[in-house]
């Protein structure tokens, strides 16, 4: 359906402006930042309420309850219907009575879209860590053949061994991330590749229609507020911390298998001069202790080695990696926000509730 299409029908049927503006922000919710979850349902709240009070005809009844239970549902729309329609309840407890009918459908939504965007993040952080495999284990590898490697750092699991694997994640993460400026270096997303991002995301994409009636991705919208600054600054750190633990995780795998490869249980044993067997594979192949926590070792050294021996290209394409499902729920807040101040313009409805800020930082 053309734009235009939708213009002329929008103001007529409100539930597709309802329905599409609910669903594009449970997909921002699910992604990592519900900053704006009690906005929402109040905002949808006063939209009901100043929908039913256009006369709370029987027409009008049925178009509020197919907005929540879809038309399809006809024995749902007709109860919601006749609730809409009685008289001893006045419309601001029917609009939240309506709202609440939302929430057990809104959190198996948001509860599969999360576990969707972590096995995106995940991929992504995947695909970025193998690449760097390779540059990472030859970092290492001197330290891991050597005996001394062996006897100082294939120690077992005593105190040592796990400050060593805290300490050197941790001090990555400090040096990968930023503070003041992370939104401006890390987070906004330029004009030219905001289509690039949108792209990646499959249907249903019920933020299309709304790009299309005029609430653009771009610029983006810096949120603002203290909630929202916090609740993104955490993602981003989730997000890193993630990103850096899972490539330390690529190369102490790829160690280990090398390991398994070229190590025996007499080798370890004249490396390491002791020999505690996990598991006694095919072909006296031994996965020891001092296997492990050698390699769990240098994996967590090798994260430091990655962020320190980053040229800022580079850096910059890891983090747009990184951070791509965040930045991804951020353009679709832009549509949200700019959806949400156009609603009255759109539906002809006077929603009460007040327009979000649109707080634009240009891109140099």
């Amino acid at each position: 359906m053309s734009a235009a299409a939708h213009k002329d029908r929008l103001p007529e049927d409100p539930g597709i402006y309802f329905k599409d503006l609910h669903k594009t922000a449970m997909y921002v919710f699910a992604n990592g930042t519900p900053f704006f979850i009690k906005r929402h349902f109040v905002f949808q709240a006063d939209f009901v309420q100043a929908w039913l009070g256009r006369q709370p005809e029987e027409a009008i009844a049925v178009a509020v309850a197919e907005a929540f239970a879809g038309q399809q549902a006809i024995r749902r729309v007709r109860l919601m219907s006749k609730f809409l329609l009685m008289k001893r309840f006045p419309s601001n407890i029917k609009s939240w009575a309506m709202v609440g009918t939302l929430a057990p459908t809104a959190i198996i939504i948001l509860v599969w879209q999360f576990l969707l965007a972590t096995a995106s993040s995940g991929w992504q952080v995947l695909r970025t860590g193998i690449r760097n495999v390779p540059s990472l284990i030859t970092a290492v590898v001197v330290v891991f053949v050597t005996s001394d490697g062996w006897q100082i750092l294939g120690t077992g699991f005593n105190v040592r061994f796990y400050v060593l694997i805290c300490v050197f994640p941790l001090a990555s993460l400090l040096f990968l991330i930023r503070y003041k400026d992370y939104w401006d270096n890390d987070i906004q997303v330029r004009n030219e590749d905001a289509s690039g991002l949108l792209s990646d995301i499959k249907h249903p994409r019920n933020f299309d229609r709304l790009i299309e009636l005029g609430a653009a991705a771009t610029p983006m919208i810096k949120p603002s507020g203290n909630r929202a600054r916090i609740a993104i600054y955490a993602s981003y750190l989730a997000l890193s911390a993630f990103a850096i633990i899972g490539a330390a995780l690529i190369v102490s795998t790829g160690l280990i298998l090398v390991g398994l490869i070229l190590i025996n249980k007499n080798e370890t044993q004249d490396l390491a001069h002791s020999v505690p067997v996990y598991w006694t594979l095919w072909g006296n192949v031994v996965v020891t202790t001092q296997l492990v926590s050698l390699s769990l070792s240098l994996g967590a050294f090798s994260a430091l080695f990655l962020v320190a021996a980053q040229r800022t290209d580079d850096r910059t394409i890891f983090m747009a990696g990184v951070l791509r499902s965040l930045r991804r729920a951020l353009l679709v807040y832009s549509v949200y926000v700019r959806a949400h101040n156009a609603a009255e313009r759109w539906t002809n409805i006077p929603v009460r509730s007040k327009p979000i800020t649109e707080n634009v930082v240009v891109v140099q």
